[in-house]
């Protein structure tokens, strides 16, 4: 008969190839001839881990951490099982012991940092993936999830120094480069983030989120030509998106395409029937000179929804462009019902302080 020895040795030898039914066959015997093993109970629970058997496995492991408290294979199979069970509460539990034993495990402590972000304690995640930091700079895993954290927390230049430092270490991580792409669009440098999903689409180039990032940053940029390139390829790749017909809508608008726009404008209609679509033709009837019909669209969007101060403030630009004699009563109508309306009321007060200027300039 085998000794334990060489039965644990040929069990590791299997579960190493994933033969878990092999594997827990040569671990079984082991056990039946010392179920006080714990480099046998800590193979059983590996073994029953690996198959997503975790309530079994947690049996094996336990019974070794109750014979060895220190032993660091049991601790991180049991948090490991928990953590699988979805139990992150159990799992940080079994994490927090660990690291008593062993502080220096980087892996450990940046799994207690996402555990606790997960749950929603960012400042205890934050402690920990610093100290995750401090014990190794380079930890990937680490520099990911504070980038994680601060984005989500809106801390959008924090966020990008973490995910650029990651980035050197790992130049191809195409989620990373995509949410750089985005923090820098948001912050309206358009070079920037286009650099990032250039980067991206390199790797991948059918990525949507790219493609999309780079045109909406073209689009930002007043790079109009380069932006519907991009957009045709979104409307291909996700042709019921109405925010991609509008936006594809207002380039053409831009390149001065007003019909091809407006086609633009009605099949994102056609897909959803919101306002956008509305705003985009009611902008094509006033470049093509018919601005009642552009101010009747406007009056048909405040008739759906008569609290969106945008269409009040659309139609008092149009009548002070074209009919200027009716601005003021237009506007003191509609304060009169929307008191609330604060950019309206803003912004006519500032035109009329303009039309004031320009009336003295003229005496």
């Amino acid at each position: 008969m085998q000794d334990i020895k060489e039965m644990t040795k040929t069990a590791y030898k299997f579960l190493k190839q994933r033969d878990f039914k092999n594997a827990y066959k040569e671990l079984m015997a082991a056990y039946d001839v010392d179920p006080n093993n714990t480099y046998v109970l800590v193979g059983l629970g590996e073994t029953l881990r690996k198959q997503k058997r975790f309530d079994d496995a947690l049996a094996y492991y336990y019974k070794a951490y109750e014979l060895e408290p220190t032993n660091r294979f049991a601790m991180l199979g049991i948090g490991d099982s928990y953590r699988g069970l979805k139990n992150r509460d159990k799992a940080l539990d079994i994490w927090l012991k660990y690291l008593k034993v062993n502080p220096r495990d980087y892996s450990i402590t940046t799994r207690v940092a996402d555990a606790y972000k997960q749950v929603g304690d960012l400042h205890a995640a934050e402690k920990y993936y610093f100290a995750a930091l401090e014990i190794n700079v380079n930890n990937k895993f680490a520099l990911m999830g504070l980038g994680d954290l601060y984005y989500k927390q809106g801390n959008y230049s924090t966020a990008t120094v973490y995910w650029e430092k990651l980035l050197k270490l790992e130049p191809h991580l195409i989620n990373i480069l995509t949410m750089l792409g985005n923090i820098y669009r948001k912050k309206h440098a358009y070079e920037q983030a286009v650099g990032f999903y250039e980067r991206a689409l390199k790797l991948d180039s059918e990525n949507p989120y790219a493609i999309f990032g780079i045109a909406d940053s073209y689009r930002g940029n007043r790079q109009y030509q380069e932006a519907l390139e991009y957009y045709d390829k979104m409307k291909i790749i996700d042709p019921k998106n109405p925010k991609i017909w509008t936006r594809y809508g207002d380039c053409l608008i831009h390149s001065g395409k007003f019909s091809e726009a407006e086609e633009a404008f009605r099949k994102g209609l056609g897909v959803h029937a919101g306002k956008y679509g509305w705003y985009g033709i009611a902008k094509v009837r006033e470049l093509e000179g018919k601005v009642d019909e552009s101010i009747e669209i406007l009056t048909n969007i405040i008739a759906e929804e008569p609290e969106d101060e945008r269409p009040h403030m659309i139609i008092a630009d149009l009548l002070m462009k074209h009919y200027p004699d009716k601005v003021g009563t237009y506007v003191e109508e509609t304060l009169k019902k929307f008191p609330h309306f604060t950019h309206l009321n803003h912004w006519f007060t500032e035109a009329m302080m303009h039309q004031f200027e320009d009336d003295v300039e003229k005496m």
